[in-house]
């Protein structure tokens, strides 16, 4: 453990305004987690296989400060930029190879790169113009906690939970995962089970209302690496391959203040490992809602479930599906003919059918268009109207019309 680098770390931060604390926050769990990465290089290196740079992609949450300007932008889905991101985060890693072969574990320089590639992206992406969500848009009046949907576990959350076929999940199956928030910024003097309660029960509300799909609540963090998991009740996934390369690990080390969590910090120091590892942890949609659901909304609730007579369909599509895309690519780079593209399209065809006539005409004179400027498909949501928006929106919802069936179940 490099002593000398953490000396500074554990100070305390003196100022009052809450987006400079952040700041000065983020960079002390950026470093505390590239000394962690260091070391691991250092444990796990064999020969010169392993860069420095891979052990920043395994153990450090570098990645996610770099994109964490993109974060809160009214419109940004980041799966329409995948490919310029991989490549900007590409370039970051070559350079942090490039400053430890040159300089060797120099921390200030690393950390300056990492600030310059944060404060590019927005940039680099296109998206300076995109405004922020504010505090004052959020819906859901959790204190503690927030939630989203996770629709496939295969590609969604960077793929964390795709491992949860192997528990007998299906990968059609929809659920809603939970994160801790930056807890000093909530205004809670004490974060525990209670508090946590009152925002779970909004979290059950909200499958019932809008997420009736769900087959469970999960989610990563250290926090369920402690014993507050099991008062929750939460089953606790064994995964060897957890990464501890995100916040879920991290935020351990800030107090409920802004300050860096002296008790943890020390444990660090001694061990060389977090106080608390990041687990992943699931229940039960049925058992999550008997446990959290308000009282005024408990009784007979309608859910749904994969209808299993069309799983085998919906399952061919989805394979296909990923066809169409690399079919399209190689049409236009090899001239290939258009008409003969949609007309022989067995499984663009079948997705169509599932829209209007009027909706189905629309989407293919887009494809029509984007054909005649040579448009990529990974490119193609930078083309996409608003009409051709909604009939992406229709014919998801007449998939999961189709895939799920009503299941009501008693809340007692």
């Amino acid at each position: 453990m490099n002593l000398e680098n953490l000396k500074n770390i554990g100070g305390h931060i003196e100022t009052e305004d809450a987006k400079e604390k952040q700041e000065i926050l983020f960079e002390k769990i950026e470093q505390i987690s590239l000394i962690y990465a260091e070391q691991k290089l250092k444990e796990n290196k064999v020969g010169d296989n392993y860069k420095f740079s891979e052990a920043v992609r395994e153990f450090t949450p570098i990645k996610n400060i770099i994109l964490r300007p993109t974060f809160r932008l009214e419109g940004f889905n980041p799966n329409d930029f995948k490919e310029k991101i991989d490549l900007f985060l590409e370039d970051f890693y070559e350079e942090v190879d490039h400053i430890y072969g040159t300089n060797g574990f120099n921390l200030d320089l690393i950390s300056s790169l990492v600030k310059s590639k944060k404060d590019s992206i927005k940039k680099y992406l296109g998206v300076v113009d995109l405004k922020e969500y504010t505090g004052e848009e959020k819906e859901n009046r959790t204190k503690v906690l927030s939630f989203n949907e996770i629709t496939n576990i295969e590609q969604d959350a960077e793929k964390r939970y795709k491992n949860l076929e192997n528990l007998g999940f299906s990968k059609f199956d929809h659920f809603v995962e939970v994160h801790v928030n930056d807890f000093y910024n909530t205004g809670e003097k004490n974060l525990g089970p209670e508090l946590i309660k009152n925002d779970l029960a909004l979290v059950a509300e909200y499958i019932i209302d809008k997420e009736p799909e769900a087959v469970a609540v999960i989610g990563k963090s250290w926090l369920l690496n402690t014993p507050v998991a099991d008062l929750l009740g939460f089953k606790k996934i064994k995964d060897e391959t957890t990464e501890q390369n995100d916040f879920s690990t991290w935020l351990q080390f800030i107090d409920k203040n802004g300050q860096i969590d002296q008790k943890r910090f020390n444990a660090f120091l001694k061990t060389g490992e977090p106080p608390f590892k990041s687990i992943k942890a699931y229940m039960l949609t049925g058992e999550f809602l008997q446990k959290y659901l308000p009282e005024n909304r408990r009784g007979k609730v309608t859910l749904k479930e994969i209808n299993k007579e069309r799983q085998d369909f919906w399952s061919r599509m989805m394979t296909e599906a990923q066809a169409i895309k690399t079919g399209w690519d190689n049409l236009l780079k090899n001239n290939g003919d258009f008409e003969d593209f949609i007309r022989y399209n067995k499984t663009l065809n079948e997705l169509l059918d599932f829209v209007s006539p009027e909706h189905k005409s629309e989407y293919l004179s887009f494809f029509k268009t984007m054909y005649d400027k040579k448009i990529f498909w990974s490119e193609f949501h930078e083309y996409k109207s608003a009409n051709v928006k909604k009939v992406d929106e229709k014919i998801n919802e007449d998939m999961r019309a189709d895939l799920y069936k009503d299941r009501e179940v008693f809340i007692e």
